[in-house]
C-alpha cells in the first residue's frame, strides 16, 4: 500500500512537471507568435508608409 502510494505520487509529480514545462512551452510559443506578428506588422507599416 505504501509502495502503491509512492508510485501514484511520483507519478503526480512527473505530470506536474510535465504540466508546467509544456506552460511554458506554450507561453513561449505565444510570446514568439505576438513578437514575429509584431515585427510583420511594423514591417508592413514601414513598407506602407514608403509607397
Amino acid at each position: 500500500m505504501i509502495l502503491q502510494n509512492c508510485q501514484v505520487s511520483n507519478a503526480l509529480k512527473c505530470l506536474n512537471f510535465f504540466n508546467t514545462f509544456h506552460f511554458h512551452l506554450m507561453v513561449r510559443s505565444i510570446d514568439a507568435f505576438n513578437s514575429l506578428m509584431f515585427k510583420e506588422k511594423s514591417v508592413f507599416e514601414i513598407y506602407n508608409r514608403r509607397s
